[in-house]
């Protein structure tokens, strides 16, 4: 009886709050050109780019290097500690890579003498010795000092094939806090800015959005101490949480997937364990399957998902090579194709069906409606141009 008072309460603030989202939605106030642009997971074009913009001190944002200081401040640091920053400080090329140097820092603060190297993650796997070589780097250009920063979402830690199953000091900092914290004090700096300004708040909105913070405050305080103060039916509901959501999955997208596959007179599969996680879709006479699944490297099922038409899954075993073609249909991030995606491929805007932030757009059917969207679309664009499959 505790846990259904408590979710009937929890239920009231909900409807609140679901209120509050669709005035806000009459009221225009979504409106993000990051979104509208499609770039709102972009590491490279968005993230680090916009990034690196606010923290040179020669940006058009004409704050000098107040920004740059501020951030110092948040990492820890002196306000001192870069002087005269120099400008290329984005996607900075440092040689070959090899083992342990060379690659690309994503962005990197420095004046010759102290650094600040930063690796930005939004949803990009590590890669291959990542922050051993950025921190070789650091050590052979900067004697006199540097920082090394991993950036994600939530603050988690590098993977040790990352550090080269090193010891190594580096600095994990967050979206969902750090970067918020500096871009709330970028918006007061440039209280006389409004261009600055607005964009600063149009991007902090977004990171509200993919860090799951875009809740009202009042609604959420509310929810926390009902949550305190119903401990033991929030620990119910946190131990059952695996299997809640894969209730969600079977019953609001495997099932709905499968029914639109049967209306379509397309193969359908549901992968899952060692061969998965995997959807494919098919018609009868391809080779090949339009597929859903993560992205290589991670240790959990039905996250980082992307769709795209495979090589690897011919139906009869048989290596049948796509040509390099690329699908207008497949946009945004590393949409390109390549070796494994001849065709491009995307990611799916609801991407870690884990995550409590997944729950309502799966219930709601917008996952399973996404994907109903797309595998059409990619579908009828083969078809028309009488692609090979």
């Amino acid at each position: 009886m505790k846990l259904n008072n408590f979710l009937i309460e929890i239920g009231k603030v909900c409807l609140v709050e679901q209120e509050r989202m669709k005035q806000k939605q009459r009221n225009g106030d979504y409106f993000n050109v990051f979104n509208t642009l499609g770039l709102w997971s972009d590491e490279v074009r968005l993230h680090s780019a916009f990034l690196a913009e606010l923290l040179n001190p020669n940006g058009s944002h004409g704050l000098k290097d107040a920004l740059l200081k501020e951030f110092l401040a948040v990492i820890g640091l002196n306000k001192d500690y870069i002087s005269n920053c120099k400008s290329n400080i984005v996607e900075r090329y440092i040689g070959e890579r090899t083992e342990s140097t060379g690659g690309r820092i994503d962005i990197i603060l420095e004046d010759g003498e102290h650094a600040v190297i930063i690796e930005n993650k939004i949803y990009a796997i590590d890669q291959h010795h990542q922050l051993l070589r950025y921190n070789n780097y650091g050590k052979q250009h900067f004697p006199k000092g540097f920082k090394l920063i991993y950036l994600t979402l939530d603050g988690h830690e590098a993977s040790k094939d990352s550090l080269g199953n090193e010891e190594m000091d580096y600095h994990c900092i967050s979206y969902d806090e750090h970067i918020l914290h500096w871009l709330s004090q970028c918006v007061m700096l440039a209280y006389d800015k409004p261009l600055a300004r607005e964009t600063i708040s149009q991007y902090i909105t977004l990171i509200k959005q993919i860090t799951g913070q875009d809740m009202n405050k009042d609604s959420s305080d509310k929810i926390v101490n009902l949550a305190i103060n119903n401990i033991e039916a929030v620990v119910a509901l946190m131990d059952n949480r695996a299997e809640i959501s894969n209730r969600l999955r079977n019953e609001f997208v495997f099932k709905p997937l499968g029914k639109f596959a049967s209306q379509m007179g397309l193969f359908f599969e549901v992968k899952k364990g060692n061969e998965g996680p995997a959807i494919l879709f098919k018609k009868p006479n391809w080779s090949h399957y339009i597929t859903i699944t993560r992205d290589d490297g991670r240790d959990s099922d039905w996250k980082n998902l992307y769709i795209g038409v495979s090589k690897s899954y011919n139906s009869d075993g048989k290596d049948r090579p796509l040509p390099r073609v690329q699908l207008s249909c497949f946009s945004g991030p590393d949409s390109a194709n390549n070796e494994w995606w001849p065709y491009g491929s995307e990611w799916l805007p609801c991407k870690d069906w884990h995550s409590t932030s997944s729950y309502l757009p799966m219930q709601t059917g917008e996952v399973a409606n996404w994907i109903i969207n797309k595998v059409t679309q990619i579908t009828e664009e083969i078809e028309s141009r009488d692609l090979p499959m």
